[in-house]
């Protein structure tokens, strides 16, 4: 099982990048803001661009992760038919 590590959220007020993490791009994290903004009044920061792409690659990953093991065959005493 993989252990899951909560995401840093940074409470400063301001936009700035947080060095920690290079992940992602500026350019990627930017983009990202661009396509979300659309979806609140709130503006934007960097730091919710970077922790939206977080969350997608999370999501997106735990779904690979139920596809794979749906993919895996059930052996429960002999093969099924």
């Amino acid at each position: 099982m993989t252990r899951s590590v909560p995401p840093y959220r940074d409470n400063r007020s301001s936009d700035q990048p947080v060095r920690h993490s290079r992940r992602f791009s500026d350019e990627i994290v930017e983009e990202a803001c661009r396509v979300f903004q659309k979806r609140t009044d709130r503006k934007l920061t960097h730091e919710d661009g970077r922790q939206i792409l977080e969350n997608l690659v999370g999501f997106f990953s735990t779904l690979h992760e139920w596809d794979h093991a749906s993919a895996k065959p059930h052996h429960e005493g002999g093969p099924s038919n």
